[in-house]
């Protein structure tokens, strides 16, 4: 099996259960804090998750583009696209809305729709780690 593939297994693999931890355990469990301990708990929470996370997404990506450069088959430009996706959706809601619970901005009911928005994510993690696992699969089956 080739390196790429084993790595892109292993980050896809690594998202996929990062994410559903996200929104089975770590989101909900955000709806039971108080909002004075919710303020104090958040800013902790962002840059110690940010510790795992970032590193993990930066890797995904860098290898998702080794891929799309040097291979560029079909799945490898639709995991190009679903990671896109993934970064824009994450940039343009779930950035902007983890600042506002930091700065004890948040609107009515902005963890309850940060646990439904997230859904989404974790369709599409889901399905980026269903592309690599048929892509490996197909590619060494046989």
């Amino acid at each position: 099996m080739d390196w790429i593939d084993v790595a892109r297994v292993g980050t896809d693999t690594g998202t996929l259960v990062l994410i559903w931890l996200v929104q089975l355990v770590i989101y909900p469990a955000l709806c039971y804090y108080q909002s004075t301990d919710l303020i104090r708990y958040h800013p902790f929470y962002t840059v110690n998750v940010s510790k795992v996370i970032v590193p993990l997404l930066v890797v995904q990506l860098g290898l998702i583009g080794w891929s799309v450069l040097f291979r560029g088959d079909l799945y490898d430009w639709l995991s190009l696209a679903i990671a896109g996706m993934l970064w824009l959706h994450t940039f343009i809601y779930f950035v902007p809305a983890h600042d506002r619970i930091t700065k004890n901005a948040m609107r009515n009911n902005e963890l309850v729709d940060i646990i439904k928005e997230n859904w989404w994510r974790t369709a599409m993690w889901s399905a980026l780690f269903l592309v690599t696992l048929t892509k490996t699969l197909v590619t060494y089956s046989s």
